[in-house]
């Protein structure tokens, strides 16, 4: 089992931040650069429930193996939005596989669970393919956050996980929902509430991201999770970005947002390899 116990957080420079942003998936692209040309493979894969979904593969030119991530949004189909396609090509460049895949994620208790049950099969689909990957992880972003629940189990489906700004308490998407399917379905779908049961324990190394300029209840979430993994001795790593805003990514085209990026594909290489 990799140990490791602490949270560090760091405090990046930055420039004065952006407003927060309003465009929509595929307006702005993280770091900026140009990877004209680079094309995914396309995987179909059987979900749980019988469903086809997608998944777009980028890999890296040469033999492996390479550590793999898996890529999950705060929307529905991840494989349209320019922003995840540039981290494909940007990934397939830093020597880590790309798995861009489909999941069926609404702002309604059924479509975010769904969503969670996509992630894992997501997850369990990537050991399949026939690509030399030495590791799994999972890269979640904004109310893709939640599906980080699908770690949870005696053993977990991705080797690490990293998460920008992430949706971690999903209470508020449970109000319609009566008092035991409440509690049932926050089990398994909202981290804060999936890693307080007694029987789940975090092993997997994770890395959050923190927006300071992020919304209050968004960033309420992220300390809420971070008291729990401190309390319950997870492998959390936090970094707090003070000037960033939601999106940093994609908005704040900036040298610490890219340091940032390269860090976290070093979270990855480290953690994600035989």
């Amino acid at each position: 089992m990799k140990q490791f116990a602490i949270i560090l957080s760091v405090f990046f420079s930055a420039s004065p931040a952006l407003a927060q942003p309003t465009a929509g998936p595929g307006d702005v692209v993280p770091i900026g650069e140009d990877f004209a040309g680079m094309a995914p493979q396309s995987h179909a894969f059987e979900a749980s429930d019988g469903e086809t979904l997608m998944m777009d593969v980028y890999a890296p030119e040469g033999e492996g193996p390479y550590p793999a991530v898996v890529f999950v949004s705060g929307g529905a189909d991840t494989r349209e939005w320019a922003w995840f396609q540039q981290y494909g090509k940007l990934s397939a460049e830093r020597g880590v596989i790309a798995l861009v895949p489909t999941k069926r994620f609404k702002p309604t208790a059924e479509e975010i669970a769904l969503g969670t049950q996509d992630t894992r099969d997501a997850l369990k689909f990537a050991r399949t393919l026939d690509l030399e990957i030495s590791g799994v992880c999972l890269w979640v972003f904004s109310a893709g956050g939640s599906t980080m629940s699908a770690l949870a189990g005696e053993t977990a489906p991705a080797d690490c996980a990293v998460a920008y700004y992430p949706v971690l308490d999903r209470t508020g998407s449970a109000e319609a929902l009566s008092d035991v399917e409440r509690d049932a379905w926050l089990a398994v779908n909202s981290p804060v509430h999936t890693f307080a049961q007694e029987n789940e324990v975090l092993t997997a190394p994770i890395l959050i991201v923190r927006a300071g300029k992020d919304s209050e209840g968004l960033n309420e979430s992220i300390r809420a999770f971070t008291e729990l993994a401190l309390t319950r001795n997870m492998p959390l790593t936090l970094v707090n970005l003070p000037d960033a805003v939601h999106g940093f990514d994609g908005f704040d085209l900036t040298p610490w947002s890219a340091d940032m990026i390269e860090t976290s594909f070093d979270f990855v290489k480290k953690h994600a390899s035989d």
